[in-house]
Parts: structure tokens; C-alpha cells; sequence
């Protein structure tokens, strides 16, 4: 297991950025759905992270999955210009927590609290 897999799993599960807008340029027809063009709409990437066509069992946090291809930083012309330099810093302080909080364990029977909003935050990690 590497500390790589691990951070794309985290960014899978609970993505930074939770939902995106758009707006569309023309009439679009969307699994049955009429969507007229100028119409504000809301895709949600952890949504999509949490698909199961894509990713088999989706709502187990898994560090081995593989392939690993989530859209937590976006995708195309609108994927995240920060997402090298986020993993990167991550890859950096991940290990050097872990080796100061060596006996750092996650209290199981007490929830994680997440606020939601356009930005992935955690309210608490027990």
C-alpha cells in the first residue's frame, strides 16, 4: 500500500469540492430530463465518486482500490490548477504526522462530522 493510493481514496470518499455549476449553452436533454439552454445546474462530484459502475462497492473506503479514476479535482479544461500541489503537500504531511502521532487511532463508534458546503470540511475526526 502506498501513501499515493491512500490520499486518492480520501479524495474519492470525501471529495474537496463536493458539487459544481454550470450553465448551459443550449437545450440538453439529460436522461429523459429536458434541461433549457441558460439553466443553472448542479453536478455533484461525490456523487459521481460514489458510483457504483464505476467504482465496485463504492461506499467502502478502500486505500488498494484500483483503478482509482475520481473526479474529486474536476476534470477537462475545468480539473482543479491546484490538484498537483495539494497531493504534493499531502504526500509530504501525511508521513510526517503519522510519525509524530504514531499511536493515532480513529474512534470508531463516534461519527465523523462533515460540514457540507461547496468545500469538503470536517467538523470533527474522533
Amino acid at each position: 500500500m502506498s501513501t499515493i493510493s491512500a490520499i486518492e481514496e480520501v479524495l474519492r470518499a470525501l471529495s474537496p469540492a463536493w458539487f459544481i455549476l454550470r450553465q448551459t449553452r443550449m437545450d440538453v436533454e439529460l436522461a429523459g430530463q429536458h434541461i433549457p439552454a441558460n439553466s443553472m445546474i448542479m453536478a455533484w462530484l461525490a456523487s459521481a465518486n460514489h458510483d457504483a459502475a464505476q467504482f465496485p462497492d463504492p461506499e467502502r473506503f478502500d486505500i488498494r482500490r484500483e483503478p482509482n479514476r475520481h473526479i474529486a479535482f474536476g476534470h477537462g479544461i475545468h480539473f482543479c490548477i491546484g490538484a498537483p500541489l495539494a497531493r504534493l503537500e499531502t504526500q509530504v504531511a501525511l508521513p510526517m504526522v503519522l510519525a509524530q502521532l504514531h499511536d493515532l487511532q480513529r474512534v470508531k463508534e463516534i461519527p465523523i462530522g462533515v460540514h457540507v458546503s461547496l468545500v469538503f470540511m470536517l467538523d470533527t475526526l474522533p
